[in-house]
């Protein structure tokens, strides 16, 4: 995808190439989230995320309520379901990565430059089932009545 992204005028940041090793990595990836146009996420149902990863996807979704207009592209790689915090948004969905990849990325591209993705097979709008939402807005309250307390 960093390949397609650069040769259409895209600057793809890679955290793991681009941050100094010895410069604050938190800063730096909200940094980039920041002045980044669009922000990517490549989400792998298969693969619990790490908490690095949680950490960019946090930056990269509380940016994005701040910027409305940045684009925010989610990527749900295999079967599954997306992480809570992107219920209800529009997803990329590629169920099978070897015969639609390249239709994904190009629809990333799409979407990137604020264009309708041409293959809206992929396209799908993820709605959360009812009973989960409840679950994590009862952990939530539960988070926010705890640090009340203290």
């Amino acid at each position: 995808m960093i390949d397609s992204l650069t040769a259409n005028g895209f600057t793809p940041f890679r955290s793991g190439e681009l941050i100094d090793p010895s410069s604050p990595w938190v800063e730096a990836i909200e940094g980039a989230i920041r002045s980044a146009g669009g922000v990517v996420l490549l989400i792998n149902p298969a693969q619990k995320p790490g908490p690095w990863q949680q950490t960019e996807w946090t930056a990269a979704v509380e940016e994005c309520w701040r910027d409305p207009s940045k684009k925010l592209v989610s990527v749900l790689l295999g079967d599954g379901q997306l992480p809570g915090f992107l219920s209800n948004r529009q997803v990329i969905r590629v169920s099978n990565i070897p015969k639609q990849w390249r239709q994904a990325v190009e629809a990333v591209i799409r979407v990137l430059r604020g264009e309708k993705p041409q293959d809206e097979g992929l396209v799908s709008t993820e709605v959360e089932d009812p009973s989960r939402r409840r679950d994590r807005l009862k952990y939530i309250e539960e988070v926010a009545r705890a640090m009340k307390s203290k």
